[in-house]
């Protein structure tokens, strides 16, 4: 017979959240996460055929990645929609409107 863990038994319900888990749970809630990605989601490579598959959006895990993820904004000129979906969030939220100045 095999012995049952504590995670089985029920007792995970009395561990507590690491202070990532929690920052990450906060960021969750304040970001717009589906807004983000809207914008950014046309043009991000889509998987295709044979070969390594791109790292999902929402995930990013090391640096080649993020950086090819920053060209792909930079390219694509994505800030300016990305900053515009954070101030309309902030705006409907009832939080301070950001002041849109492009140069």
């Amino acid at each position: 017979m095999q012995q049952k863990s504590l995670a089985v038994s029920g007792f995970e319900k009395y561990r507590k959240q690491t202070r990532k888990e929690i920052f990450l749970e906060e960021m969750n809630q304040l970001i717009p996460w589906q807004a983000l990605t809207a914008v950014i989601e046309p043009h991000y490579p889509n998987p295709r055929g044979a070969g390594r598959r791109p790292v999902g959006m929402e995930r990013m895990p090391d640096a080649t990645t993020r950086c090819k993820f920053r060209h792909l904004l930079e390219e694509n000129n994505l800030g300016v929609a990305l900053f515009d979906a954070v101030a309309v969030y902030l705006e409907e939220n009832g939080m301070q409107s950001i002041q849109r100045h492009y140069c």
